[in-house]
């Protein structure tokens, strides 16, 4: 709820980012020795209701901001597929 609760307290943008491909939880020699396809991918600003001061407000925030990450992950999935066809 970092994001979420950050955005609703400052009124700062947020825009959702999805990050693939990195050596995160590879084995040392593997990470280092083998070269990884990094993708980033960033989404259109997210509007966040900053007017609702109810007790639900930051789990829909965060929901919201979830949604949209989720929905980047499932674009470069699609795009994946598309890319490189299994066989």
């Amino acid at each position: 709820m970092g994001v979420a609760m950050m955005a609703l307290k400052t009124g700062v943008p947020v825009y959702p980012a999805y990050l693939d491909g990195t050596t995160r939880g590879k084995e040392i020699a593997p990470a280092v020795l083998h070269p990884n396809r990094v993708t980033l991918r960033f989404g259109p600003r997210i509007e966040l209701d900053r007017t609702d001061k109810s007790k639900e407000a930051l789990p829909k925030a965060t929901k919201a901001i979830q949604a949209a990450v989720e929905e980047l992950r499932q674009r470069e999935i699609e795009l994946n597929r598309s890319t490189f066809p299994a066989d």
